[in-house]
């Protein structure tokens, strides 16, 4: 690797030194810099001492090239390429080496340029030290729409929009020093000015984007005046609240008062017990369905010292079916709002367990810490005992915790699925038949309704986890505040929640007889809506057009993984041959010199 390093440097330079018209070639160049580069995290970038001065050379003569067009192609293939050495843990770079080409790839004149590399860098241990104090001096020299939205992605990449209240109260700002009072003052007229109604929503004018930079950047500012904020922010989620009966917009709606609740908590004003009765019962109707409204529903719960009993158990009853969502995120913040509402609650109550489980996303390194947890809800242990003296709560609990249960099956983990219906059926044995088959029964129910066998195969592909979408007519908003998508559930994981259930009724002692018209009429919808409709004639049938699918994947799998082995393989023959070499050589020098001394 030094030869190549030193032939593309000395291409390079003379391409330079040639005249004008080099930024033309630097184009199909530099991308031989790059892929040297990030291969292997940087373990074949070597000669840097001819490296980097080399790419500075390089920025130096596009930012004084006359052909604006080709210049900045080439700039923003250099300031990529920076990013990659920069980056780079296997490159032994020098502290006077990333000094140097992190100052020369700040002076780019050009504005989007520039913020590529600020966002590319992110990730570097100095960020703040290099790189933070001239995005600040930016804002503060420009104050304009791109200078606080450049500051605010860096905010958002290092203290990102939470969502819930998991880590609310070890919150901390990502401090902004601003050095300008004249800047401090024009901030604080923008706030004067916040204000939100039904049009510029429905507009999404420039008002409304610069309204929520501002509400990203004003927690981090420091030597800001803040206390004019809360009476604005109070107004603000007050008019969302106002207009969130209506159905349209409602995701924007959300994820905009997700937003300034965020602000609103994190700035640590208080929570008028008449604003926080409104948001719940507002917010209510939509947690069960919609991520962003459940997340902000945790963040007042944790916001709100004390609830009556009324209300823990109306809240309650209304997040308890979410602990049995086949969305893992669903079932995390359902848990943790139960474990907030019952904070107070001094007797034992299993929603800490809840929580402490569904963080574990179970594989084979931890989901022994997951068992140990569910261990814990054992009918034989003392969670159970003492849950089971409390008369009026005893049922309740027993009914959370077969949701809870139930839940967990969605894991796509097989270690978990038979210690979970052990404890489903011992459940099944302690609650009353009634209580016991309502959920059961229910869940078998929505699981046969919800399979479809209409849907083909590109269509039953999603992804694992939320996804980000848009919800705005503006690039900026939709990439700064995007709605929130659950996965849906793919028909083969419908079929595999349902042979799970089915699986283990008779476990269940007697139930499955005394139940048996429910189960009958299971039955016959599959019998009537699957198996004849749908699976009777493909069953003695071989489609292979899958088969061939299949095995191409198979195949393109295979290759893959042999041109990996043979380039490692490659790797290792080269330098065994480069060693083998060397010791030729100086044995030839040592034969040499004892026959020249003979």
């Amino acid at each position: 690797m030094p030869l190549y390093w030193n032939k593309l440097c000395n291409v390079t330079q003379n391409m330079m030194l040639a005249g004008v018209g080099a930024a033309e070639r630097l184009v199909y160049i530099l991308p031989l810099y790059i892929l040297a580069a990030e291969h292997r995290n940087g373990k074949h970038l070597c000669e840097l001492d001819v490296v980097v001065p080399t790419i500075i050379k390089m920025l130096d003569y596009c930012g004084q090239e006359k052909a604006k067009g080709k210049a900045e192609a080439a700039l923003r293939l250099l300031v990529e390429l920076v990013s990659k050495v920069l980056l780079a843990n296997n490159a032994h770079l020098t502290q006077l080496d990333t000094s140097r080409l992190m100052k020369k790839a700040l002076s780019v004149q050009q504005r989007d340029i520039y913020a590529q590399f600020v966002l590319l860098v992110g990730a570097h241990t100095q960020f703040e030290l290099l790189v933070l104090p001239s995005v600040v001096a930016n804002f503060e020299d420009k104050f304009d729409e791109p200078a606080c939205e450049l500051l605010a992605r860096v905010v958002l990449h290092k203290r990102s929009l939470a969502g819930h209240a998991f880590a609310l109260e070890s919150w901390q700002p990502y401090i902004l020093h601003i050095k300008q009072q004249n800047t401090l003052e024009n901030l604080k007229e923008k706030i004067k000015t916040l204000a939100f109604n039904e049009n510029v929503l429905e507009e999404e004018s420039n008002v409304l984007r610069e309204q929520v930079l501002l509400l990203i950047l004003v927690p981090h500012i420091a030597g800001l005046e803040k206390e004019a904020l809360e009476p604005k922010l109070n107004t603000i989620l007050n008019h969302i609240l106002d207009s969130l009966n209506a159905n349209n917009n409602l995701a924007q709606k959300l994820t905009l008062y997700s937003l300034v609740l965020e602000t609103h908590i994190n700035l640590k004003f208080k929570c008028v017990p008449s604003f926080v009765q409104r948001s719940i019962e507002t917010l209510l109707p939509h947690a069960t369905t919609n991520l962003q409204a459940l997340g902000a529903l945790d963040q007042l719960l944790s916001a709100t010292p004390k609830f009556t009993e009324e209300d823990i158990q109306r809240i309650s009853e209304l997040l308890v079916p979410l602990l049995s969502s086949h969305a893992h995120d669903v079932r995390l913040l359902a848990a943790h709002c139960l474990q907030t509402l019952h904070r107070q609650t001094k007797l034992a109550h299993p929603y800490k367990i809840f929580y402490a489980a569904e963080c574990i996303v179970p594989n084979v390194h931890n989901y022994r810490e997951q068992l140990l947890q569910l261990q814990q809800l054992e009918t034989a242990g003392e969670l159970y005992r003492a849950i089971d003296k409390q008369e009026p709560q005893r049922d309740i609990y027993k009914r959370h915790i077969l949701r809870f249960l139930l839940g967990m099956l969605y894991h796509n983990f097989k270690f978990v699925w038979e210690p979970v219906l052990k404890l489903i059926e011992s459940y099944a044995q302690a609650m009353s038949v009634a209580d016991f088959w309502a959920i059961y029964h229910q869940l078998l129910q929505q699981t046969a309704d919800s399979i479809d066998y209409t849907v083909t195969a590109a269509q039953d592909t999603t992804a694992a986890a939320v996804e980000n979408v848009p919800c705005w007519r503006s690039a900026i908003l939709n990439e700064l505040l995007p709605a929130v998508q659950l996965p849906k559930q793919t028909q083969q994981q419908l079929l595999n929640y349902r042979n799970l259930l089915w699986l283990r009724l008779p476990q269940f002692g007697q139930m499955a007889q005394q139940k048996n018209r429910d189960l009958v009429g299971l039955f016959l919808q599959f019998v009537n809506e699957e198996y004849r409709a749908r699976l009777e004639r493909r069953e003695l049938t071989w489609d292979l057009t899958q088969l061939a699918a299949g095995q191409a994947q198979a195949q393109l799998a295979e290759a893959e993984t042999l041109d990996s082995d043979a380039e490692d393989d490659d790797d290792d023959k080269q330098t065994e041959r480069s060693r083998k070499t060397g010791r030729r050589g100086k044995q030839r020098k040592e034969q040499q010199g004892f026959i020249a001394k003979s």
